[in-house]
């Protein structure tokens, strides 16, 4: 029993100091991203719909500036926000759909607070290192606090010098899983005030939902 004992706080202490490690990591990747000012990356979305045993993949390109203006292409839609309104042109329907954007940080991933919904509500524990495309990362795992949460867990592998976030992948309450592969990443980005407002083609639909 004594031994028992010994291991189970041997455990708990290592526990403990993964969960400290895990946290003071996220920390210097959310100071790292509140530095940047523009930015632009490729990525690949992998999406697995459980209940339908499904797998859809996207390519996209995402540009943000200064924390609060993005600007996401995908195949199929268009996402661009100047940081006051958010413009959504799903292309299949040629519609475009205006709304104001989110005045609280917080519900906004793309802002830049993005990774402090993460540390505050969620707990964290490192998992260790693995190399991404030739280059060791740290392996970072969230688990929500609360099972109200719809975004369960996330798994987070930073570049171990550039503290980069080169791949996430997310699982929410349904056991749907998203998994983002960042590449092609761009600190120094060429971006105007014209990058964050789209040209609406001739023929679409304007709903304005503001």
């Amino acid at each position: 029993m004594k031994r028992l004992f010994t291991l189970l706080i041997i455990f708990g202490l290592a526990a403990s100091l993964s969960a400290q490690e895990a946290a003071d990591l996220l920390g210097k990747i959310q100071k790292r991203y509140e530095a940047m000012k523009s930015v632009c990356a490729d990525f690949t979305q992998t999406f697995n719909w459980e209940l339908a045993g499904e797998r859809q993949v996207f390519e996209g390109k995402i540009c943000t500036r200064n924390g609060v203006q993005f600007r996401i292409e995908t195949g199929d839609q268009l996402i661009v926000t100047d940081g006051k309104t958010v413009w959504t042109m799903p292309h299949g329907n040629k519609q475009v759909i205006i709304d104001d954007a989110s005045e609280n940080g917080d519900t906004n991933p793309f802002l830049k607070s993005f990774l402090k919904n993460f540390v505050d509500n969620y707990t964290s524990e490192l998992l260790g290192s693995e190399s991404i495309a030739g280059a060791p990362c740290h392996h970072i795992r969230l688990k929500a606090k609360s099972g109200d949460e719809f975004t369960q867990e996330v798994e987070i592998w930073a570049d171990q010098k550039s503290l980069l976030m080169n791949r996430i992948r997310q699982v929410d309450l349904n056991g749907n899983s998203s998994t983002y592969e960042v590449r092609n990443i761009d600190l120094n980005a060429r971006l105007t005030d014209a990058t964050f407002r789209p040209e609406i083609p001739a023929g679409y639909e304007v709903v304005d939902m503001r």
